[in-house]
C-alpha cells in the first residue's frame, strides 16, 4: 500500500485508529489487506480490484449496508466484529485438543499437570516445541492451556488473556525464579519481557543473571549453568513471551515469566478476541454475554494498540 493508492486521509486514519506508525502498518499491509479481503467477500461484497484501496472501499460499501457504521472504509472495531458475524456460517472451527507434558518430581512432590488443553492449531506447534525441547534433553511442564470462560480475573490474569482462546500456555509456575542452582527453568531480564532457559545436560554452557524472586521482591545471582534457550525455541514455532503484570514484584503472579502465546493463526488490525474464543467451538453468544468482561472485550483487535495480547 502506498500513501497515494490508500488515499491519504484513509492511510493515515488508518494509522491513527490502529495506534501504529506508518512503517508498522507497511510491514503487515498484504496480510491486513488479504485477510480483510476474505472477510468482506464472506458477506458478499465483492473487492472490484487488486489493490488494497479496492478493500478498502469495499469494507465502505459494507459499512453503508449495515447502517450505524463509520463509512470511511476503516474497518473499525464495530465493523469488524459485523464482518465477523456475517461470516459465521464460513468460519473455520478450530477445536482445543489435548497435549501430553513433562511432570517433574522433586523432594517437594510433583509439579505441573499431566497435560494441558490448546485450539488444535496452538497445540500443533506445542507438541512440535515439546519435541524439540525433549529432543535436547530438557522438559516442558505447565500450570495450564485454555481457562473456562467463568475464571476469576486477578491481577495476575488478563480479563482478555489469549488463554481464554487455547493460544496460550504456561509453564509450571514454581518451575523458576525460585533455585537458579536447580530449577529447570532460568529467566533472565530482555527490554519489556522475560528470556526463559531450558536446563539440559545436553545444552551449552552460559553464564546468566537469573532473576530470583523472593518475598516482594527480585535479585540477581549469576549462574553458569548448561542450558537451551526456550524462548528462541518457542518463537521459532510462534509462541511469544509476555511482561510482567504491573503488580510485580509485590506479586508473584504477576511474574508471567511462564507465559507463551501463539500469534500465527491471528491476522493484524482483523482478528478479535470474541471471535478467536468463538472458533474453539466451546462458547456461543449467550456465554460471552454471560460473562462481563468477556463481552466487554470481545471486539479487541489483534495488534491494534499493542493488544489484544
Amino acid at each position: 500500500m502506498t500513501a497515494r493508492e490508500a488515499g491519504d486521509g484513509t492511510y493515515s486514519g488508518l494509522c491513527a485508529y490502529l495506534g501504529v506508525d506508518e512503517p508498522v502498518l507497511r510491514r503487515h499491509e498484504r496480510a491486513y489487506a488479504e485477510s480483510l479481503r476474505r472477510l468482506v467477500e464472506k458477506n458478499g461484497i465483492t473487492v472490484s480490484g487488486p489493490t488494497t484501496r479496492d478493500v478498502l472501499d469495499a469494507v465502505s460499501v459494507f459499512q453503508r449496508g449495515i447502517g450505524e457504521l463509520r463509512t470511511d472504509g476503516i474497518a473499525c472495531a464495530d465493523t469488524l466484529w459485523e464482518l465477523h458475524l456475517g461470516a459465521a456460517d464460513d468460519r473455520d472451527l478450530v477445536p482445543i485438543v489435548r497435549s501430553e507434558v513433562d511432570v517433574r518430581v522433586s523432594p517437594s512432590g510433583s509439579h505441573g499437570h499431566d497435560a494441558l488443553w490448546l485450539r488444535a492449531d496452538a497445540a500443533h506447534a506445542f507438541r512440535a516445541l515439546r519435541d524439540e525441547m525433549v529432543s535436547a534433553g530438557a522438559i516442558v511442564t505447565t500450570a495450564g492451556g485454555v481457562r473456562r470462560p467463568d475464571a476469576p480475573v486477578t491481577s495476575g490474569r488478563s480479563a482478555a488473556s489469549m488463554h481464554y482462546a487455547g493460544l496460550a500456555f504456561d509453564l509450571w509456575i514454581a518451575d523458576g525464579m525460585r533455585d537458579p542452582h536447580t530449577d529447570p527453568y532460568l529467566v533472565t531480564e530482555q527490554p519489556g519481557e522475560w528470556r526463559v532457559w531450558a536446563r539440559t545436560a545436553r545444552g551449552r554452557p552460559r553464564t546468566l543473571d537469573a532473576v530470583v524472586h523472593e518475598g516482594a521482591a527480585t535479585t540477581s545471582v549469576r549462574v553458569t549453568a548448561r542450558v537451551v534457550d526456550f524462548t528462541a525455541a518457542a518463537a521459532g514455532h510462534g509462541f511469544a513471551p509476555i511482561g510482567p503484570r504491573p503488580g510485580f514484584p509485590a506479586d508473584y503472579l504477576c511474574a508471567e515469566w511462564w507465559h507463551f502465546q501463539y500469534h500465527r493463526s491471528l491476522h493484524f488490525g482483523v482478528s478479535q478476541f470474541g471471535i478467536e474464543m468463538l472458533r474453539t467451538g466451546r462458547f456461543d453468544m449467550d456465554t460471552l454475554r454471560a460473562r462481563d468482561q468477556l463481552w466487554a472485550h470481545r471486539k479487541l483487535i489483534y495488534g491494534r494498540r499493542g493488544g489484544w495480547s
